[in-house]
């Protein structure tokens, strides 16, 4: 009997530590307790699933993992001062649409992915200020309708090599303004294969000068992309490259330009 009672509270204690799975069953503030969580405000070792309006202002939270269309179509809008950090994998759009929102604010992805979408459902990030840090960034699945990716201000960085996929046919990362992509390792070769299909940019503003690769959308706007021997930054401008430090141009199958930078010796 002894044995069997200390079986059950090591079996109680593992549940425990797995935490558990908290839904939101209204609209409102993220510390909201009465109102936005089923069982209390999620800590470290829960999977917050979000299927309302919620928001996140000037708290610092932690989760195990964050879920963001769960039941019912949900969205979380993050803003300035708010701060939220998930161990283990964020999924906007799971079994509902869902939507994430950054006007200001931090997301950390400490050891898992961020994932748009699943089977039809759709996801969408956008990103107007602040900044977003995950291992990979996978937009769309095999499977899903389009899901999307704005980057229209601040920060996202991919921390693994080739962390960064695009899966849908439909599915887009959109750059714009002065957003920054960075992405670890040498990507040129990945940005190359979005770039005009699943990558599109427009009313560029962000750094000066063009990059080891640049792209024009043919509406003013050029796209580059920079190796610096540890990442790669994806940035947009409307600088017109000089034709002297220019090598190969290539015409696509679209039409547009690529152009490539030549290196003086």
């Amino acid at each position: 009997m002894k044995k069997v009672c200390i079986g059950l509270a090591m079996a109680m204690a593992a549940t425990m530590a797995l935490g558990a799975r908290i839904d939101t069953t209204g609209d409102g503030s993220w510390t909201n307790t009465p109102v936005v969580w089923s069982g209390g405000v999620p800590g470290a070792a829960d999977t917050a699933r979000v299927g309302h309006d919620v928001t996140l202002n000037t708290d610092s939270v932690i989760v195990d993992k964050l879920t963001v269309g769960r039941g019912t179509v949900g969205v979380l809008t993050i803003s300035s001062g708010g701060n939220l950090i998930a161990s283990n994998g964020v999924t906007i759009a799971d079994t509902a649409d869902g939507t994430l929102i950054l006007n200001g604010g931090q997301m950390s992805v400490i050891n898992g992915g961020l994932t748009l979408g699943a089977d039809t459902e759709v996801g969408t990030l956008t990103l107007n200020t602040g900044s977003i840090d995950a291992n990979t960034l996978a937009i769309g699945t095999d499977r899903n309708a389009p899901s999307t990716v704005n980057l229209f201000g601040g920060t996202f960085t991919v921390n693994n090599a080739a962390g960064l996929g695009i899966k849908n046919g439909g599915s887009v990362l959109n750059i714009q303004n002065d957003a920054q992509l960075i992405l670890a390792g040498d990507a040129l070769a990945a940005i190359d294969g979005f770039a005009l299909t699943k990558i599109l940019w427009a009313d560029g503003s962000g750094m000066a000068g063009i990059g080891d690769s640049t792209w024009d959308n043919g509406s003013g706007s050029y796209l580059h992309a920079e190796f610096d021997g540890t990442n790669t930054t994806v940035w947009t401008n409307e600088t017109i490259p000089e034709p002297a430090t220019l090598g190969l141009v290539m015409m696509t199958a679209t039409g547009l330009l690529v152009i490539r930078r030549r290196f003086m010796l």
